[in-house]
């Protein structure tokens, strides 16, 4: 998991002394904290609807894990290879828009490299698998080949010992449903943060845009620059997140769908801006995958998405961002 002090974005208040309360809670989810402040007056009322969100990010969570065998996805996992699986309306919803996703990268995020996570295992594997099982694995990953109604609600794999592995979208969705929740309670103005996936809505308690720090990858004590966020999401996925090291070589978390190995294109984090959280979170990965050229064009292709992509050699800004920050190389 991404550690709060190594993330690539930090949520911070700045300003003078505020002028309207700000409630704040945190939560274990996901394997890491979920961080809610909401400005009002109302601390009760807050505290309810901040539960409230929590709990709709906690059911996301038992639907979208990878690892629990009684998630819905894993239930699909064990199954989809060989007979037709019914879904729920909220696994159509994620699932509609992740392999929208997988099309619109050409498979540089890909929904259906659940047999490379598997096998990679960045939570206990200390040395890389075999070459042949990572070539193996990585024929199973292929989003053309998940078959989706989604007006039946129902899908198939068209290759046996296929697997959908949604930890890449799920915490930025779950952040974007959270919001839902908050804004329906009546609250506008608040910032959500999991595992560095933020959402920013309204303003801070001083009345100005909400304040995010993007960290240098390879200095967590240098910012390179602060983002004013009002009704955005940031989302950050960089090779300091979940990483090994074996015969002195790195092996990083973010695999490459076609060659099953972790990215080696330079790339050393990427920082996208979008409204939707969801977003955000796909693209940051799927980018990152892409590198700095191919990832910078569809950041400049698709409407309202900005990014920031650092390389080990160069920090790349999109046209939409250049006038609004400042990058301290």
């Amino acid at each position: 998991m991404k550690q709060l002090i190594i993330i690539g974005i930090i949520a911070c208040l700045s300003g003078c002394i505020g002028q309207q309360k700000v409630c704040y809670e945190n939560c274990l989810l996901m394997g890491t904290i979920a961080e809610i402040k909401v400005v009002g007056d109302e601390k009760e009322k807050a505290k309810k609807a901040i539960n409230a969100a929590f709990n709709r990010m906690k059911k996301i969570e038992r639907i979208t894990s990878f690892c629990d065998p009684k998630s819905e996805l894993s239930k699909i996992n064990q199954q989809a290879d060989k007979s037709l699986v019914e879904v729920s309306y909220e696994m159509c919803e994620i699932l509609r828009e992740s392999l929208k996703y997988s099309k619109i990268t050409d498979g540089a995020f890909d929904v259906s490299i659940g047999s490379l996570s598997k096998l990679w295992d960045f939570g206990s594997n200390t040395v890389p698998p075999p070459r042949i099982k990572i070539i193996d694995s990585a024929l199973l990953v292929g989003h053309e080949d998940v078959k989706f109604d989604i007006n039946k609600r129902q899908m198939l794999f068209d290759r046996k010992g296929m697997k959908i592995d949604l930890d890449s979208v799920n915490k930025g969705y779950a952040v974007e449903e959270a919001a839902k929740v908050l804004m329906d309670a009546g609250f506008h103005n608040f910032l959500i943060n999991l595992d560095g996936n933020i959402k920013a809505i309204g303003t801070n308690p001083w009345g100005f845009p909400w304040k995010v720090g993007i960290r240098h990858p390879r200095s967590k004590n240098n910012i390179l620059t602060t983002l004013k966020l009002h009704d955005m999401a940031v989302a950050t996925s960089g090779d300091y997140e979940r990483y090994f090291i074996s015969d002195g070589q790195r092996y990083h978390h973010i695999i490459d769908p076609q060659s099953g190995y972790p990215v080696s294109n330079g790339c050393v984090s990427v920082t996208i801006v979008t409204p939707s959280a969801f977003v955000a979170d796909i693209l940051s990965n799927a980018v990152f995958v892409l590198g700095q050229k191919a990832g910078m064009d569809i950041i400049e292709d698709l409407e309202q998405v900005e990014g920031i992509i650092i390389t080990d050699k160069d920090i790349l800004v999109s046209s939409g961002l250049t006038e609004k920050i400042h990058v301290r190389k």
